[in-house]
């Protein structure tokens, strides 16, 4: 899955901003802390981005910081491809062994 591109950031950032007009400037690309969050949150998949904005749009009224986007697009990201527990992963390792030796 590719990481979410420069445009796609911008285009969460301008749904946010529509769902919280009053923080809107604030948050544009072209200020600070616009450049901020389009470089803190372009190593996210670009859906679970904007799958993590939709779901705090939905739950919080306040604009999310980044670490709650970051949470909110890992999260749902985690719900649809799990990681294996550890007992499992291990046997994952052992399997694969013999495939590099």
């Amino acid at each position: 899955m590719s990481l979410a591109t420069r445009s796609e950031v911008i285009r969460v950032l301008a749904v946010l901003s529509a769902a919280y007009p009053k923080e809107a400037a604030a948050y544009g690309e072209k200020t600070v802390t616009g450049e901020l969050y389009i470089r803190m949150l372009a190593d996210i998949p670009g859906k679970w981005l904007e799958a993590g904005a939709l779901q705090h749009i939905s739950n919080s009224t306040w604009f999310p910081l980044i670490a709650e986007l970051r949470k909110a697009a890992f999260d749902i990201q985690e719900s649809v491809h799990p990681l294996p527990d550890a007992y499992t992963a291990w046997a994952e390792v052992q399997n694969l062994i013999p495939s590099v030796t």
